[in-house]
């Protein structure tokens, strides 16, 4: 029993391993307000929070308060946290550029104007 044992010890720590190197934390500096490269899609819960504790910690209690307006039940009364809509806010207050902008379509009328 005692080889089986040591058998599912380097199992766990190659998962860990892995788990480690596939997510990979932005750092602070990329969500500054001077670098735009970063995409909006890419922003953890782990990078809004370290940002905020590290260049913003006077702004913990409204960063909580945008949490607990996001946290809503479901029709089986279950909490769901809208996880896009606090990153909306935090890009918002931190670095609007981050944010996805709307393409505009271009309608048909405008298309066959022009022949």
């Amino acid at each position: 029993m005692a080889t089986k044992a040591k058998k599912e010890e380097p199992i766990k720590e190659e998962d860990i391993k892995k788990e480690e190197t596939s997510k990979q934390i932005i750092p602070h500096e990329k969500l500054n307000k001077e670098c735009d490269n970063v995409d909006f899609k890419s922003i953890t819960k782990e990078d809004m929070i370290n940002y905020i504790l590290e260049y913003a910690p006077k702004d913990k209690a409204w960063f909580k308060q945008v949490v607990k307006d996001n946290v809503k039940a479901d029709k089986n009364g279950k909490e769901r946290i809208n996880f896009i809509l606090i990153k909306r806010a935090f890009c918002e207050r931190y670095n609007p550029s981050l944010l996805p902008k709307a393409k505009s379509k271009e309608s048909i009328l405008d298309m066959v104007k022009d022949w």
